[in-house]
């Protein structure tokens, strides 16, 4: 027993050197060891679920933290950290019971109260949203966070006055930067809502700033997602043709997958809601199916030969390992009858994870065959409204923390789909956010053309959720109303604090055909 402790001690340990150098590999194969050798150890298992949940597996994340609560169902913490995990996987029931259960455990500690009346107000269940969080105000009175959510859900009723004294008063205390920053950024919504843009600006700036501040942010690291930018465009026309032909004389049956891309804010959350909407469709929300696809480059090339080196010489039995590495992948996220249809071809698979562009050489080489739709609006409008979104933090997200740097990954990101996009050999198509917002049936009638769907009456009602849908994107609010033009154009407001993100975009906005600033 005390060299099995001291085993478990020295692997935490490991873990904990790896993860301080940014190692998560080696920390997921140490914390795995410990959870082998003590399954009941909820702390390896919670610390598991946090690597998860940063490199964007929800599914496992919650696997994990579902775990440690078993070992330990009396810890607050956890029931607060598997709420968290329930959210991102869009099982609000579960949510609401964790933090719930968090509240009783934690009496001190408003996210429980206040957790729960987010996941109510994330399911559009206003009234109940009210009563949870006027209870969470009146607990606890000095909180910002309990402040924000009742003001939250009052300015979606309508009571900006109210909302507004409630964001002011817990601004004015200087709360700490981890309750400032989701103070600020709905302080900006309610003031663009009001039509004051100058303080609009200066709040979003705020929540940005103490979002950095909160995740110890001082210099922006690179994104190293943006060398397979670079990469890709290493390749040329004839090979992307001569991949799609190989892949079409290979033995295996395709499975129907589409992939939905494009940059944040972009329009990417009402295109799928729209599509999932259709009887014979299922989305996938932001899982890393691309990246475990990548995972696998490892039995392909133990050498860890790069992509542009590689691709070209790899073989059809080579990438047939990470095609089924894919369809493991995908396989793991659907529903035992969503796997046997989709197997069977009566059901399409839309992977949708925005950034995940930045993978197309790996859609070109490995699935060709799959079809790639890439959302579209006007560039300042993306990363204004990117810049104006609070989101969790991770190498990509972090850009958005800055405007500048929010332009310039812009154009890294759609610059390279702007070069690579006519020499691919994939089914691609450009679905622009202001023409589904402008004539709604006929681009939804294009899309489905180019998926090979029927018309389903279902997608005109797409912002109708069942009572009780948790809705997991910062899109959540917007997708829940009726098609409208409130946001296109939003740039304009702006104009006078935005000069450099205009200039910047400039060329990105010619390429794309949008009216000029000057216009």
């Amino acid at each position: 027993m005390a060299t099995s402790q001291k085993m478990i001690e020295s692997l935490l340990h490991k873990a904990g050197e790896a993860q301080h150098r940014g190692d998560l590999d080696a920390a997921e194969h140490a914390l795995s060891q410990v959870v082998k050798l003590r399954p009941s150890h909820a702390g390896a298992w919670s610390r598991l679920a946090s690597i998860h949940q940063y490199r964007g597996d929800t599914a496992r994340a919650l696997a994990a933290i579902r775990k440690a609560v078993k070992a330990q169902p009396k810890d607050g913490r956890l029931q607060l950290a598997l709420a968290e995990c329930c959210e991102l996987e869009g099982d609000g029931q579960g949510a609401l019971e964790a933090y719930r259960a968090a509240a009783q455990l934690l009496p001190a500690e408003p996210r429980g109260l206040c957790g729960r009346a987010s996941v109510l107000e994330r399911m559009h269940m206003l009234d109940e949203a009210r009563a949870a969080a006027e209870q969470a105000a009146a607990t606890f009175p000095d909180s910002a966070i309990a402040a924000t959510m009742l003001a939250r859900v009052l300015r979606r009723q309508g009571e900006t006055d109210r909302a507004f004294e409630l964001l002011r008063a817990a601004l004015d205390r200087s709360p700490k930067p981890e309750d400032e920053y989701p103070a600020a950024f709905e302080l900006g919504r309610l003031l663009d809502k009001l039509g004051r843009y100058d303080d609009a600006f200066a709040a979003f700036q705020r929540a940005n700033s103490a979002q950095a501040k909160a995740a110890s942010i001082d210099t922006i690291p690179p994104d190293p997602a943006l060398g397979l930018c670079d990469e890709v465009r290493t390749f040329t026309a004839e090979q992307f043709t001569q991949w799609r032909s190989e892949a079409e004389q290979s033995k295996g049956t395709p499975e129907r997958v589409a992939f939905l891309f494009g940059f944040p804010r972009s329009g990417t959350t009402m295109t799928d809601r729209i599509l999932g909407s259709h009887p014979d469709v299922v989305i996938l929300e932001e899982q890393p199916t691309i990246r475990e696809m990548h995972a696998a480059l490892h039995r392909v090339s133990p050498d860890g030969k790069p992509i542009r080196d590689l691709y070209p010489v790899m073989t059809q039995a080579q990438a047939e390992i990470l095609r089924e590495a894919y369809r493991s992948a995908v396989r793991q996220r659907l529903s035992a009858k969503d796997a046997r249809r989709w197997k069977s071809g009566e059901l399409l698979v839309i992977d949708k994870f925005p950034l995940q562009i930045t993978a197309i050489g790996t859609i070109s080489r490995v699935l060709p065959s799959a079809k790639v739709m890439v959302a579209l609006r006007d560039p300042r409008d993306a990363c204004l409204s990117a810049f104006m979104q609070s989101f969790g933090l991770n190498r990509s997200m972090m850009q958005m923390l800055d405007l500048e740097r929010t332009a310039s990954y812009y154009n890294a990101v759609m610059g390279m789909w702007a070069d690579v996009r006519e020499r691919l050999a994939l089914d691609w198509l450009e679905v622009r956010y202001e023409d589904t917002v402008d004539a709604f049936e006929s681009q939804a009638r294009r899309v489905l053309d180019f998926l090979g769907l029927p018309w389903s009456d279902a997608l005109g009602q797409f912002h109708r959720h069942q009572p009780g849908t948790l809705v997991s994107t910062p899109s959540y609010e917007a997708v829940s109303r009726p098609i409208n033009r409130d946001a296109i154009g939003r740039w304009k407001n702006y104009r006078p604090h935005i000069a450099e993100l205009i200039g910047a975009l400039a060329p990105m906005v010619k390429r794309f055909g949008y009216e000029p600033a000057d216009a």
